[in-house]
């Protein structure tokens, strides 16, 4: 009996002792329609982890929340219909963020704000060339 509650005691302790996280979603996206009051909806979101809180549990753990900040999102409807939100963000920094989520994958080293002066130099000089490929796109 007395080995039975040592151990309840020690898994007890042992889960204490593990941080705790969470995420919170605050902000807002463009939806092109209401939401009704009343009804669930399935939230497909790309969101920014802009803040990060921790709180002492006092027991050697933390509860560590994680704060996100949506971009943009797809609501699907308890009809199956899909709602998606626009993206309020302007296209150079769709641009970068495209740009920095390759240079992630692609595993470069280099300071990322050096590696972006670089490229915007080249795509400046590339400029004439794309603006002709983009005229053409939307002549066809």
């Amino acid at each position: 009996m007395g080995c039975r509650n040592q151990w309840r005691r020690n898994v007890t302790n042992k889960r204490m002792n593990e941080d705790t996280f969470y995420i919170k979603i605050q902000g807002k996206v463009n939806v092109p329609e209401l939401l009704p009051i009343g009804h669930n909806y399935h939230l497909i979101a790309d969101c920014s982890v802009v803040s990060e809180q921790k709180e002492d549990n006092e027991d050697g753990s933390m509860s560590i929340t994680s704060k996100l900040v949506p971009i943009t999102a797809e609501i699907q409807k308890d009809n199956g219909k899909t709602i998606k939100a626009k993206d309020p963000r302007r296209n150079s920094q769709k641009m970068r963020n495209y740009l920095f989520k390759e240079y992630h994958n692609e595993g470069y080293v280099e300071d990322f704000d050096r590696v972006y002066d670089a490229f915007t130099l080249e795509v400046m000089a590339l400029t004439p060339s794309i603006l002709k490929e983009a005229i053409k796109r939307l002549n066809v």
